[in-house]
């Protein structure tokens, strides 16, 4: 780590290994024990040293006062000069449907009471190819950009999202966090809240990036979990 100019850097060691997403099926399905060990390992680290929720600041604090202010966030407009600018504008220029957006979000904002107030570290997006793999075991967890304080469900919840139903991802993580003495209570709730929260966030991505095929499968999955 160093410092040049105003600008800081960080160089680490080249990890051997392939991200998720070039995996095959089967590949994929023998590194499961793997990346759930390694999953688990990521949620027992101490953040008691550092307070709030959500996305971690440079001074290791959480920028939001509650978990579910940082859940409901996703609704909320946004700075004129970020990635998304005065959003809300997206349901006027855009195939973004207000309507659709709002039962989502409501379904969420009623399963948030499931959702726990204790914190746990959460990667964000835990997955694709921020998690590489070789023979079967992980060896490196990259992209901590989105590394937050919260329920570490969120974490299960993100990688489900787009995954294989088949694969059996929220039920093979259950039973090894009851293995190790850490039973999920409202898990199937918790689940579904952080789905409906993801998936409003790639709405409006995919609205801004004008992907309508993307867009239109993220409104499939979401509609299926409005019909539960």
């Amino acid at each position: 780590m160093g410092q040049v100019g105003e600008h800081s850097y960080t160089i680490s060691q080249k990890m051997p290994g392939r991200g998720l997403q070039s995996l095959t099926k089967a590949e994929y399905i023998a590194a499961l024990p793997s990346l759930i060990e390694t999953l688990f390992a990521i949620h027992q680290t101490n953040v008691q040293d550092w307070r709030h929720y959500g996305w971690i600041g440079d001074d290791g604090e959480g920028r939001f006062p509650t978990w579910q202010s940082f859940i409901g966030r996703v609704s909320e407009e946004e700075r004129p000069d970020g990635f998304y600018g005065q959003w809300h504008t997206l349901f006027q220029t855009t195939f973004l449907e207000r309507d659709f957006f709002e039962q989502v979000y409501q379904r969420m904002m009623d399963l948030l009471q499931f959702c726990p107030p204790e914190r746990w570290l959460v990667h964000g997006e835990y997955g694709y190819n921020n998690v590489l793999v070789e023979n079967g075991r992980v060896t490196a967890v990259l992209d901590w950009t989105d590394a937050m304080y919260g329920d570490f469900v969120y974490d299960i919840a993100a990688m489900d999202f787009w995954l294989p139903k088949d694969l059996e991802l929220p039920r093979r993580i259950e039973q090894y966090y009851a293995g190790q003495g850490m039973a999920i209570a409202n898990y199937a709730q918790r689940i579904t809240c952080y789905k409906c929260c993801g998936g409003l966030d790639a709405m409006r991505f995919f609205a801004k990036t004008n992907d309508q095929a993307a867009y239109h499968a993220t409104r499939q999955i979401l509609q299926g979990l409005l019909e539960r």
